[in-house]
């Protein structure tokens, strides 16, 4: 028991005199094209997105970007960003968008900072910790503006009787779980069927991505931007359907209603993608698909 206390208390005071952890920056590409990222010269993801994240970074610091973007339709960016939106002090998570139509800078849309209430960026000012295990009293107390860390340990009398500990135990006992009361949020008003992917984009943002495959000339083009679209965005069926609506051949179509299965909201709807397709064949090999995946 002495030894567990002794490496609490290591673990505890190692945690109180660490430093703030460093800001987070998360870019987004508006135009939804898949991209890598660098910062000063050094490359940070080796997977492709539409969305980065870069932790680590220093408060009140300007770092140098490249953005490379995967497909040669768009032009890579160089560019500064720079984190100040919390005065150079202590740490936060910063959203940025990669504008479509870029202008040598990202917009900032918002800035969290990195601290609970009570406590000043960069830290915790003061903090002071009693635990009791086994006969064992510790004391740990910190002053941030000083940078003391105290601690104290002593033993703990027995001062309980029997009785008031069978007492104590049986409270215990008869004590309920808490449990999660908070309702459960629905993204399609009138479903309760099977869920596929988690909180479907908006109408907003599905009509920027049509716009994006609007504008591809080939059906193969919208085919493999609309897959692009899936891997991180999750849809209803009605949007899947618009989507294979632009793709000219059951090919394409077909290829397109695999792929997305996995991204579908709303699945007990999925049936619905076989009212597309102009071919029995086309249907036939979807449903071998669907009986697979069972």
């Amino acid at each position: 028991m002495q030894k567990f206390t002794l490496l609490s208390l290591f673990i505890i005071s190692g945690a109180l005199t660490c430093q703030a952890q460093g800001s987070v920056a998360q870019l987004t590409s508006e135009n939804m094209a898949f991209f890598t990222v660098s910062v000063d010269g050094v490359r940070l993801a080796s997977d492709a997105s539409i969305v980065q994240e870069i932790t680590g970074l220093k408060e009140g610091s300007q770092y140098n970007v490249f953005i490379d973007y995967v497909s040669p339709e768009f032009s890579d960016v160089r560019t500064m960003m720079t984190l100040n939106a919390n005065g150079g002090r202590g740490a936060g998570h910063y959203m940025f968008t990669i504008p479509s139509f870029f202008q040598n800078e990202l917009r900032l849309e918002s800035f969290v900072p990195m601290h609970q209430p009570g406590m000043e960026p960069g830290g915790v000012d003061q903090m002071s910790i009693n635990m009791n295990v086994g006969q064992t009293n510790m004391n740990i107390s910190m002053n941030n503006n000083s940078g003391q860390l105290s601690t104290g340990m002593g033993q703990q009398q027995q001062t309980q009787s029997s009785t008031s500990y069978a007492s104590q135990q049986t409270q215990t006992e008869v004590q309920a779980p808490v449990q999660n009361t908070q309702p459960q949020v629905v993204y399609v008003v009138g479903y309760s069927g099977q869920i596929g992917c988690e909180k479907p984009v908006g109408a907003d943002r599905f009509e920027r991505m049509m716009e994006r495959i609007y504008d591809a000339s080939f059906s193969e083009d919208k085919v493999n931007l609309a897959k692009q679209i899936l891997r991180t965005n999750c849809l209803v069926i009605e949007q899947l359907l618009e989507i294979m609506e632009e793709v000219a051949f059951d090919e394409g179509q077909l290829e397109l209603a695999k792929f997305a299965y996995d991204h579908i909201y709303d699945l007990e709807n999925y049936y619905e993608v076989f009212s597309v397709f102009s071919f029995s064949s086309s249907s036939e090999e979807l449903d071998g698909f669907l009986q697979d995946k069972y």
